[in-house]
């Protein structure tokens, strides 16, 4: 399954470790040191709250690597080694990410992103995933663009970001587009709290499925949040915890 951290986070804003699992550009936009641990918690029907992922990651510099592990309903584990470089440019920053997959047979996939900032505040992105198509648990993983534009006010206060996605059709020509969009609203000094808020697009208007999230602390904060359905199958999906602790510079020719 895709790390947790592509539920609430968008491509034109992550900056700090996460970054490896979303845009591997953005371990570059900041020079900062970050490390990061993530848990994932669903419960099935008929069944007690399990563990169905956990992550672990770092990034110095642009300098990255993670490792995640899948818990399947069928006992059997998916796991995944991820290493990212990024290197900052006028303006923005590039960089590029190798996964090596572990479930029936070993498989290996390249990701690359891109984030510029026209202007210190806006800032786009374009992201290209699982070049390969890897297969893993015996499925076939899509060829997927992701671009995006986002927002973020003074003192990051607010953000707002978009993105578009196109995955490959598997056995069928042309591509299935879907949309994101999301928002982060932050306190002002000294108190660290911020509301966190995405919501995932089909083809049409209406919400497939929305994130919302609190996030506690400054560079060594906490984040609690919970994926909701909405449709025939609403309620809760999963619910997560993520900590990250970092030691950031200002951001790298923005």
């Amino acid at each position: 399954m895709p790390p947790r951290s592509q539920g609430y986070l968008l491509t034109p804003l992550v900056d700090d470790a996460r970054a490896l699992w979303i845009n591997p550009a953005g371990l570059a936009v900041v020079r900062e040191a970050s490390i990061m641990a993530e848990a994932v918690f669903n419960q099935p029907e008929d069944s007690n709250i399990r563990l169905i992922q956990w992550s672990l990651g770092f990034n110095t510099r642009g300098l990255s690597a993670g490792y995640q592990r899948d818990r399947l309903v069928t006992g059997t584990s998916n796991q995944l080694l991820r290493i990212g470089l990024a290197r900052p440019f006028r303006g923005g920053a590039v960089g590029i990410d190798l996964s090596f997959y572990w479930s029936d047979v070993s498989d290996r996939a390249l990701g690359l992103g891109i984030t510029y900032n026209p202007v210190p505040s806006v800032a786009a992105s374009v992201v290209l995933r699982n070049i390969g198509q890897p297969v893993v648990a015996g499925v076939k993983s899509p060829f997927t663009g992701v671009a995006g534009l986002g927002w973020t006010g003074a003192e990051k206060t607010l953000q707002i970001a978009g993105e578009v996605q196109a995955s490959d059709r598997l056995g069928a020509s042309g591509f299935d587009v879907s949309y994101r969009a999301g928002a982060r609203i932050a306190s002002p000094r000294p108190f660290p709290i911020a509301a966190i808020v995405a919501m995932e697009l089909g083809g049409a208007t209406d919400a497939n499925q929305f994130f919302i999230g609190i996030a506690l602390g400054g560079n060594r904060r906490i984040v609690l949040g919970g994926t909701f359905l909405s449709g025939s199958s609403s309620g809760l999906d999963v619910a997560h915890i993520t900590g990250l602790a970092t030691n950031r510079q200002t951001p790298i020719q923005r």
